[in-house]
């Protein structure tokens, strides 16, 4: 055997990876999952599931999973859930991500969901992209009184989600049009082509991309 091929192979073999390679953090909670891959020049952020009220704890171990500076491509598969939470995962993403050449790429998959409230999170994005049969949920927002584990005076407010969509950007022209989809309890679900106007997605993609390419390239 060829000792020195078999050192330089691995020692390439090391430097790629070192330049190239990932390192992978996942925060796990009960109703959400949140992985973390870095790479050299960008991450992409996995978040799946929804969130209910998550305390210091979590939020600790979201900004230690996230580095600084770094281009940002934001995988969403969420179901929203407490807006509160949603808020402060939204600030602990923008604040890593400060820069002017620091950028947030939010993406929504074919058979995935961006439902309620994560709306938030998706509009984080200067590039929000969908692709075709990915799914975008709206309903009315729900208050209510919790008296210890109890949901007390629950009613719908479909004038809180529309100050929440309208807050991160999405048209109040196109909202005047579609009220129906925010006035009732359940999802109601638009597919990418059915938000044209709504300023929420930016780009379509129907061709397979590379994702941590900053600009966006083909595959």
């Amino acid at each position: 055997m060829n000792w020195f091929k078999v050192l330089l192979v691995v020692g390439v073999s090391t430097l790629i990876s070192s330049v190239w390679g990932q390192d992978t953090k996942v925060v796990n909670e009960e109703r959400f999952t949140l992985r973390v891959n870095s790479f050299y020049n960008f991450q992409e952020l996995h978040l799946k599931g929804s969130f209910r009220y998550f305390d210091t704890y979590y939020s600790k171990e979201i900004r230690r999973s996230i580095e600084k500076d770094k281009n940002i491509v934001l995988f969403l598969d969420f179901k929203g859930g407490n807006l509160e939470s949603i808020e402060t995962f939204a600030k602990i993403v923008k604040s890593k991500c400060k820069g002017e050449e620091c950028l947030i790429r939010t993406v929504v998959q074919n058979g995935k969901k961006c439902n309620s409230y994560c709306m938030v999170l998706f509009m984080l994005g200067s590039e929000r992209l969908a692709e075709p049969v990915a799914n975008f949920g709206f309903h009315a927002a729900t208050l209510y009184e919790l008296v210890g584990d109890e949901i007390v005076n629950e009613e719908l407010s479909p004038e809180t989600m529309e100050e929440v969509l309208l807050d991160v950007g999405v048209s109040k022209d196109w909202l005047n049009k579609n009220k129906k989809i925010i006035s009732t309890p359940f999802i109601n679900t638009l597919a990418p082509r059915e938000l044209s106007g709504s300023n929420i997605i930016t780009d379509i993609i129907t061709e397979p991309v590379y994702y941590g390419a900053f600009p966006l390239t083909l595959k």
